[in-house]
């Protein structure tokens, strides 16, 4: 019966969406992430990106406040920025200002190196949410992001925000093989500097695709949800990164009373750096994923006409083994990315740890 009502639920979203798009209403986007540059200050091991220097088409302020402007008109409630490191375009405050204005929810992902007593303020005022990496103990976390004091100022950021009064800050923490045991150091971090802990896992995309030593075996990833559940029972918040997707067993350990649902396509898409629209950005950025290109078309007309493998009710994108799987209504197939080596199945990656 529990299946059942999670079948549906899932099921519902999906269906609810292409109903309205069917009477000519679809419903856009709740979130767009803008990959706002590629540019970046550090080179770490197991960035999803190659993200290093900004490339020479990225967006420029005119074309982001547009698009912006068309964004809202359109009912966009969340617009957050990734890259490389956002902070690093000069721009940043007034196309973050622009969107407060406009009534959109704001935040961004950063390493948070250049978050400074200066700063923090400007930043505060435009960004509602701040997500800060800490992957690792200072030795680890230095050396795997290849710059000298990443760890202390990002820590240091962590507790910068916190003091003037940013609505939310979120650590967020990368695992693979070479941080696994330091997952207690990690939650303590968060604990008492967050306002809450985000845990994903390395993605076989960018820099990290050519390291399949970065990558956690079945064994170690079991490893990493059961402290999770173990962390789950005390009140702090922990959430665990989409990209692990259907949990198996473990899903209502870990969702509880919420459930899991990759909204590429239905509740949200991404923006890249030179307007190319795909569905989240963890995909690459290459013709295989991207629908649409800002610069050709509207953001309207892109959202409405694309997207149509995720949009599928019958899956039909998916291969055999997924097809004939009893779990695929509470999957769909899994991460797209994590697809890239295999690494889409949780249920089959936990089965075989106990080989």
């Amino acid at each position: 019966m529990i299946r059942f009502f999670e079948n549906a639920k899932r099921k519902a979203i999906l269906v609810g969406f292409n109903s309205m798009k069917k009477l000519g209403k679809t419903p856009p986007p709740k979130t767009v992430i803008w990959e706002c540059t590629l540019e970046c200050n550090m080179k770490c091991a197991h960035c999803g990106s190659y993200s290093d220097k900004a490339k020479p088409n990225e967006l420029t302020k005119k074309e982001i406040l547009g698009i912006l402007k068309e964004l809202s008109n359109y009912g966009i409630e969340r617009f957050v920025l990734t890259g490389g490191e956002p902070l690093l375009r000069k721009d940043i405050f007034e196309i973050l200002q622009k969107a407060k204005e406009l009534g959109i929810k704001t935040g961004f992902s950063t390493n948070a190196y250049f978050i400074s007593e200066e700063n923090v303020g400007k930043i505060v005022k435009v960004a509602d949410s701040i997500q800060v990496s800490v992957d690792s103990k200072k030795e680890t976390h230095d050396s795997f992001r290849k710059t000298k004091g990443a760890f202390d100022r990002a820590i240091n950021a962590i507790k910068l925000l916190k003091k003037n009064g940013c609505k939310q800050v979120c650590m967020t923490s990368t695992i693979g093989p070479f941080n696994l045991n330091e997952l207690e150091e990690l939650y303590s971090l968060a604990k008492e500097n967050a306002d809450l802990w985000r845990v994903g896992t390395v993605m076989p995309i960018g820099r990290s695709s050519k390291n399949d030593l970065l990558f956690l075996t079945g064994k170690q990833l079991k490893q990493l949800l059961d402290f999770v559940v173990e962390k789950m029972r005390g009140k702090f918040p922990i959430l665990l990164g989409e990209n692990l997707g259907y949990l198996g067993s473990y899903d209502k350990k870990i969702h509880k009373n919420d459930f899991f649902f990759c909204g590429i396509g239905i509740l949200s898409c991404c923006i890249g750096s030179d307007g190319k629209i795909r569905g989240c950005p963890e995909l690459p950025p290459n013709e295989e994923f991207i629908v649409g290109d800002l610069r050709k078309k509207p953001f309207k007309e892109i959202w409405e006409n694309s997207f149509e493998n995720y949009r599928d009710e019958n899956y039909s994108m998916l291969p055999r083994e997924c097809l004939e799987c009893k779990d695929l209504s509470l999957c769909r197939g899994g991460c797209q990315v994590m697809r890239l080596k295999g690494l889409h199945c949780t249920p089959k990656r936990l089965e075989q740890s106990k080989a």
